[in-house]
């Protein structure tokens, strides 16, 4: 059986997306960025990877069978950046600020409900983001800069009331998510 690519994250509204993709147009010309989706665009809390279809069942209980004790929340997407960072830029991102560490602390929560069943946990500190494009090359001197300085937007407020374990397929026309599991926060 195949392997599954897998990852659990929160979902975006429809209309935070398409604002979200309007920032492309900010981009320089010739800029090297494939940018993601609208409806691809979704705020990841860990990614799993290639899984058996055993162990993606097994996140599914793990997840589904963890004490969240959470409430809904909201937090806010505003600023534009690069990691590692805007002169040698390999994701565009939009960040997370007001409701940041519910985030964190959700993302925390993912990791400690997956590592009771095996999964291993994430070596590098967890920075809510939203990624809107992957670099493809270096581009034209200070492309990035460019972009950081014109992608405006005003804060948009998002509520978080669930998360969800996603299938990712590669696809020749970009990335399909699927969700195979929905955790709903309680009220």
């Amino acid at each position: 059986m195949p392997r599954i690519r897998s990852f659990v994250a929160l979902p975006i509204p429809d209309p935070v997306r398409e604002a979200l993709a309007a920032l492309r147009a900010a981009a320089p010309p010739r800029s090297p960025v494939r940018w993601v989706a609208p409806g691809s665009i979704h705020l990841t809390l860990k990614f799993l990877g290639e899984l058996e279809p055993e162990t993606v069942e097994a996140a599914k209980e793990s997840l589904s069978n963890f004490s969240w004790n959470l409430s809904p929340f909201a937090f806010t997407l505003s600023g534009v950046g690069a990691f590692p960072g805007l002169k040698r830029p390999r994701v565009l991102w939009v960040g997370v600020t007001d409701g940041a560490d519910r985030v964190v602390e959700l993302a925390e929560k993912v990791e400690s409900a997956l590592a009771s069943f095996g999964f291993p946990r994430e070596e590098r500190a967890f920075s809510p983001h939203l990624t809107v494009g992957r670099v493809n090359g270096p581009g034209p001197a200070g492309w990035a800069e460019s972009f950081a300085a014109a992608a405006r937007f005003a804060p948009v407020e998002v509520r978080a009331s669930a998360f969800s374990l996603y299938e990712s397929k590669l696809l020749p026309t970009g990335a399909r998510y699927a969700p195979l599991l929905t955790v709903g926060f309680g009220a």
